[in-house]
């Protein structure tokens, strides 16, 4: 008999969630398997996780916090605040004065600093690990009108959300943090090393995944930490991510990582509030020849600053700004944004060097997350092709978020380990029992679930309907148990 196995079609907080793996034991994400799921059919049995429902988004804010970033933090905190409720009404997308975005129906909004700190290599205010890619909760009293207490993330779903003021508080991270920038290898660590730790929930299957970079400097992801020690050979502290690359890690690497940990590379998007000089990102800047112009500006081009104020300590500038000071060529978040580009995802780089108002760019944001949404068709399966599928025959479970009653076209299978109720939804077309024979005598027909194999928007492995009242809620986990090998 083939073991039990579990494809994970959700944004995998670590590795070992993607891909063919070992039958769930105890919790899996949240959800226990009750007595009765582990079917003992002819040849063992295959979970399928399908994820959130269309319109989930996890908004990952990635805030540099060195001491050059005051202003750009209030520009931020002053203009941003009404970013997930915006994101969760239908906006005018084509400037027609007529409502016609994709609005999102949940939206988790979490903070992590670009601190990664410095190792081994001691530097003012750089500690050994920083931050370490954690959501940030910001310290009791830190400021004025500010809870005790917050949680790791914000949710926004329309209901009962926070206020603009908790925002504030979250994002307005200081300017003491380490000088040495690694906003991508802190995205990438708080989305899969810390993903099943300190930062449990944000991420959730299915979802989106929208990380907001905001700095003033490029990254400088380090892979050989030798870049950071006391070597006057290496050239000064602010130059060496230009004269020695090959101690940085490889931007296609990061960008590989990232767009994996979400379940399809499109859904993971990166916006880009960088140095790039204000009149190359005039028009939105979405696309890789977009950004093989930014890059082919002189101005993004890092070199060496030998001026008479550089004196051969700095970059050169990429734009100077009454009232927000110096801002230098982010090439390699560029060529990040292009590399997501190239592999499936989304991205939009706009300018940091723009004094006072970031309201027009909160728009811009807005807008490119419904496009991501509206260019997603919900339900899609991709399980392999030459495996079987996608001719399983196959039941559809719903794991509650507690023990609350399960509702239309589902039957009751029982309460797990945690205090989660797990239902079964309905399958249309099915009468008093499901595939593997069990009791389905609650339904009525009126409402459930159903596999459409050869739908044209999902031409990889087919795609699951809901009747209206049958959908998953956006807090549940939803998954697929099948017979394997199919029959």
């Amino acid at each position: 008999m083939i073991p039990p196995a579990i494809l994970a079609l959700a944004c995998a907080p670590g590795p070992a969630r993607h891909g063919w793996g070992p039958a769930p034991a105890g919790d899996v994400q949240g959800v226990t398997a009750p007595a009765g799921l582990q079917i003992e059919s002819r040849g063992g049995e295959v979970w399928f996780w399908l994820g959130w429902p269309q319109g989930t988004v996890d908004l990952l804010f990635v805030v540099d916090n060195s001491n050059s970033m005051r202003e750009e933090q209030a520009n931020l905190t002053s203009s941003f605040p009404v970013l997930a409720q915006d994101l969760l009404a239908e906006q005018d997308m084509d400037g027609d004065g007529i409502a016609d975005g994709t609005a999102a129906t949940s939206v988790h909004l979490g903070v992590i600093s670009t601190d990664l700190g410095t190792g081994e290599h001691a530097m003012a205010t750089c500690g050994p690990t920083g931050d370490d890619g954690i959501l940030v909760r910001p310290a009791p009293g830190g400021f004025f009108g500010c809870a005790d207490a917050y949680p790791a993330f914000l949710t926004y779903d329309g209901i009962e959300d926070p206020p603009m003021e908790d925002f504030f508080c979250l994002v307005t991270l200081g300017t003491g943090g380490c000088g040495w920038e690694q906003p991508l290898a802190a995205a990438e660590r708080a989305t899969t090393t810390q993903a099943d730790g300190p930062n449990a929930g944000f991420l959730r299957p299915g979802a989106d995944l929208v990380a907001v970079l905001v700095t003033d400097e490029d990254d400088c992801s380090v892979s050989d930490p030798s870049i950071l020690a006391d070597d006057e050979a290496l050239g000064p502290l602010n130059t060496r991510c230009v004269t020695a690359p090959t101690k940085v890690r490889g931007v296609d690497t990061l960008a590989a990582t990232l767009r994996n940990v979400t379940r399809r590379p499109e859904q993971f998007g990166i916006v880009v509030i960088a140095g790039v000089p204000p009149d190359l990102v005039e028009a939105p800047a979405s696309s890789v020849a977009a950004f093989d112009a930014i890059l082919a500006d002189p101005r993004m081009i890092p070199r060496v600053d030998h001026s008479a104020i550089g004196a051969g300590q700095r970059i050169v500038p990429s734009c100077d700004q009454p009232g927000l000071g110096l801002a230098f060529p982010p090439a390699r978040i560029v060529e990040f944004a292009s590399e997501i580009v190239r592999g499936g995802g989304g991205a939009l780089v706009q300018s940091i060097c723009v004094p006072l108002d970031w309201a027009p760019m909160t728009t811009q944001v807005v807008r490119f997350v419904q496009e991501r949404l509206a260019s997603h068709t919900p339900g899609c399966l991709p399980w392999p092709r030459g495996m079987g599928g996608p001719r399983l025959r196959c039941a559809l479970f719903e794991t509650l978020v507690d023990d609350g009653p399960c509702g239309a076209s589902r039957v009751d299978r029982s309460i797990g380990a945690t205090g989660r109720r797990t239902c079964q939804i309905c399958q249309l077309g099915e009468r008093d029992e499901d595939t593997f024979g069990r009791s389905m005598t609650d339904c009525d027909g009126s409402g459930g679930w159903r596999y459409e194999p050869d739908d044209p928007a999902c031409p990889e492995g087919g795609r699951t309907v809901f009747t209206e009242n049958a959908e998953p809620a956006t807090d549940s986990t939803a998954y697929l148990v099948c017979d394997w090998p199919p029959a």
